[in-house]
Parts: C-alpha cells; structure tokens; sequence
C-alpha cells in the first residue's frame, strides 16, 4: 500500500540520520496524517488546514523565537526553516520533523549532563 511504502521510505530515512541509534523511532505530523486519511488525499505538499495556522504560528513563536523563554534549544537552520515556512505562510505538514527529531534526540541523550562535565572539566 501506499501508507507502507511511506512508512518504509521514512524508516529508511531515520536509518541512516545520525541520532537513530539513540532515538526511538516516531512519526511525524505528516505520516501520522497518511495513517489516517483516505490514501492520495495528502503529499508532501499539503499544507496546514487554515483553522489552526493561529494556533501553529503561536506555539513556533512560544518554541522557537530565540527570546521566548521557553525556546527550544536546537540548531539554528532549523529554527530558521520553520520560523521562514511560518514567515511565507508555506507550512506543509512535515515542516516541524527535523526539530522534532533533534528534540527526540536531547532528551533521549541527557545533553546537560554532558554539557555540566565540560564545564567542569574546563574549570578544573
């Protein structure tokens, strides 16, 4: 089926990413939405419905603005790749993916631990 073959393709693809050893494999907005819509109804192009762009535009301000005081801690590219898909009002269904996987990947890893080691290890 077509669902399967998606699900291949992105099981392929989170194979070969840096993190899959050390992040379980999810799915994303877009896949989650081929699993239950009718097949063909949606592609790689399908936007965000209208009604809740709003709501979407408020939680990337909350999330990924770099003066929220909630924002995400994740590469810059990507922050840049969600707030110009917001921006241009082009935001297709798997554009939070890549933040959702690098999220994934710091909690899944305890990044300030290792962070806390370096800092001690340079202080001394």
């Amino acid at each position: 089926s077509s669902i399967q073959m998606i699900a291949d393709t992105w099981q392929s693809s989170h194979d070969t990413h840096p993190l899959a050893a050390l992040v379980p494999i999810t799915k994303g907005i877009f896949e989650s939405a081929m699993a239950v819509l009718p097949p063909g109804s949606i592609d790689q192009t399908t936007q965000f419905p209208e009604a809740v762009k709003s709501a979407f535009s408020n939680f990337v301000h909350t999330f990924f603005d770099k003066g929220s005081c909630l924002s995400i801690n994740i590469p810059r590219d990507m922050v840049s790749q969600v707030q110009l898909a917001v921006d241009q009002n082009n935001v297709v269904l798997s554009v939070l993916d890549g933040a959702k996987d690098e999220v994934l990947f710091l909690m899944c890893t305890d990044v300030f631990t290792g962070y806390r080691r370096r800092i001690e290890t340079r202080n001394g």
